[in-house]
């Protein structure tokens, strides 16, 4: 997390070495009524409507109200929805996290989501747990 606060190693505001992105995105963020964010990187086109902290969330992304996304990395496209608790993990592109799952751990090894995977409402995984399972 070498690019958020409080003393990021790299700023996206550097002239002499400036980010360059060869993909259209939109440029617009959507920040809902009640949506809490501490040292957030938010990708564009993402949809942030819950509680989010020391996280990179992707283009595209949407964290729903109620959700609670901390210390993590959602991925493009990816939504987290209401209820959903997501801490120390990575959550792979165009993922759906369902209502009241519990993803990671706020100690112990990052847990990982794989793509265009749909966890189940309810469903705990715990740190450094893997979904699907490893086979």
């Amino acid at each position: 997390m070498d690019f958020l606060p409080p003393k990021p190693k790299f700023t996206f505001a550097d002239q002499e070495w400036p980010m360059i992105s060869s993909r259209l995105s939109p440029a617009v963020v959507s920040i809902g009524r009640g949506a809490e964010l501490t040292d957030v990187l938010i990708g564009g086109g993402a949809e942030l409507a819950g509680q989010v902290s020391a996280s990179v969330i992707g283009r595209g992304a949407v964290v729903e109200k109620g959700a609670v996304v901390e210390r993590s990395v959602i991925l493009p496209g990816s939504v987290i929805r209401t209820g959903a608790l997501v801490r120390r993990a990575v959550v792979d592109t165009e993922t759906t996290i369902g209502r009241n799952a519990q993803i990671g751990a706020a100690r112990g090894r990052i847990a990982l989501v794989g793509h265009r995977r749909r966890v189940p409402a309810g469903r705990r995984i715990g740190a450094g747990g893997r979904y699907p399972a490893a086979s």
